[in-house]
């Protein structure tokens, strides 16, 4: 396995790579150094992280090596998250009334293909790479079954390929009265979908919460995130029990010593990696539709 990347070296990881048996080789695009490397290798398979780097390489796969099966790998729809962000921006600038409610209501296909802008600049991008690909991994049976119904692409071109937890990694005590703590919240604040969350926490869903308790002031929430900006951190308010703590050491044993994750994503795509930890380590989730998108049994089911 050979892994071709423009990005730098963060936080030693060609090492951790190298370590593996991973050859690793820093290449920039538009670089002819690639086309002689990619003929040299000769791979039987490329992945592409991303349709961006797709958008780099791709063409240079299918020219130097016109036999190698060209796979993207989306991890998460990326126009979709985008064009719901902006969505959501309208509606909270709006004055609109019950704007609060359309957050909690359900996801579908059809209505999410109908609210899409199919002359968005990101959305034509990512479906032309999608359809020069041979193979496109997706997260989410949400997102297969959309990219079926409103652009037409055949299921045997678009493969699932979820998260992958191993037995050895789920820790379970199943006694929730015994944890230390009581909610949580997770997720970089890098991300938009977690920094919005995050704000709406504040300042109307963990008020509400609190509004239920028989005793608010022996419960707290702590929210935890790679890269907080100082003015997520200046959100805490010991009067409220509300705690930005920022990085998390293990989001495993983080998420573990807490009772319930809070996860008010309002957009997004793909499947939560947050969601997905909780459970791995017996942590109940309450989230939204976008949320729960992608994760339902029952959606899982009907991919067989």
């Amino acid at each position: 396995v050979t892994l071709v990347s423009p990005a730098r070296d963060v936080r030693g990881a060609v090492d951790a790579l190298r370590a593996a048996n991973v050859n690793t080789e820093a290449v920039q695009p538009n670089d002819p150094k690639f086309d002689s490397l990619v003929r040299d290798l000769q791979p039987d398979m490329t992945i592409f992280d991303r349709f961006t780097m797709e958008e780099m390489f791709g063409w240079r796969v299918a020219k130097e090596v016109p036999s190698c099966m060209r796979v993207l790998d989306t991890q998460d729809l990326h126009f979709l998250r985008n064009q719901r962000q902006t969505h959501v921006e309208k509606l909270l600038s709006s004055t609109a009334t019950g704007r609060s409610d359309f957050f909690w209501k359900s996801t579908s296909v059809k209505k999410t293909a109908k609210m899409l802008d199919i002359r968005e600049e990101r959305l034509t991008r990512e479906l032309a790479s999608i359809l020069r690909s041979d193979l496109t991994l997706l997260v989410s049976p949400f997102e297969r079954e959309l990219l079926k119904e409103r652009f037409g692409i055949a299921f045997d071109r678009l493969a699932l390929a979820p998260f992958f937890y191993s037995d050895k990694n789920i820790l379970n005590d199943g006694n929730l009265s015994m944890r230390s703590s009581d909610f949580v919240s997770i997720g970089n604040f890098r991300h938009p979908p977690n920094a919005d969350s995050v704000r709406w926490l504040k300042e109307e869903i963990w008020p509400a919460i609190q509004s239920e308790l028989k005793n608010p002031k022996k419960h707290s929430l702590r929210v935890y995130g790679a890269f907080p900006p100082a003015s997520m951190m200046n959100l805490t308010n010991a009067k409220e029990n509300f705690f930005v703590e920022g990085p998390a050491k293990c989001q495993y044993s983080t998420l573990g010593s807490h009772r319930c994750l809070l996860a008010p994503l309002r957009f997004g795509a793909g499947i939560k990696g947050k969601i997905a930890d909780s459970w791995s380590v017996g942590t109940p989730v309450v989230t939204t539709p976008i949320g729960a998108e992608g994760m339902l049994p029952e959606q899982w089911e009907t991919t067989a």
